[in-house]
């Protein structure tokens, strides 16, 4: 997430995070020197595109969801993450989907906004191995980005040392290539 947000921003521009969130994505934020807008989600913690809307300004690079959302639990609805979607893709900014915990839906249906037509030029999509594929304490994870990130990007990963160890590397590209049935 912080070589997301470093790719994406300069310091004083916006990130905007529906509450709740997961706190570490508030940290990496201030730590770029942005500022993290908080929106409220309704009572069942689902998004609020009229709120989302209305926070965007000049000065907004992003929106982030996480679904399964950590710390609620709450499951997005294909919908609502369209919904939002089509609000970044109109207003030029990211969707930065969070997606650790995509596997942890009991009976709820889990959607990537990666897989919406159209999505790509916009949508940044991380995800855990850690948490989805159990590799607990092995820190590893992938995220999918638009190609015209990609050298914002590397100058993130190349300036900030972040490696997991090879053990790490191995066993996760294992259990991608097993897939779900992993899991």
């Amino acid at each position: 997430f912080m070589h997301v947000v470093l790719a994406i921003s300069s310091p004083g521009d916006e990130i905007i995070l529906p509450t709740p969130f997961y706190f570490n994505h508030e940290m990496a934020i201030e730590m770029a020197g942005c500022l993290a807008v908080r929106v409220p989600t309704d009572a069942h913690y689902q998004l609020r595109l009229d709120a989302l809307a209305a926070a965007i300004t000049d000065r907004t690079r992003a929106i982030v969801t996480i679904s399964p959302n950590n710390p609620s639990g709450a499951v997005l609805t294909p919908e609502s993450l369209r919904a939002v979607n089509a609000l970044c893709a109109s207003r030029g900014i990211y969707h930065v989907s969070d997606e650790p915990y995509e596997y942890f839906t009991y009976g709820a249906a889990h959607v990537s906004p990666a897989s919406f037509p159209g999505a790509t030029p916009h949508t940044i999509s991380m995800f855990s191995l850690s948490k989805a594929y159990g590799f607990a304490g092995w820190r590893i994870g992938y995220v999918v980005y638009p190609e015209a990130m990609h050298a914002a990007m590397m100058k993130c990963q190349d300036a900030i040392l972040i490696n997991p160890a090879m053990a790490s590397q191995v066993g996760a590209e294992a259990a991608l290539r097993v897939g779900k049935r992993y899991c």
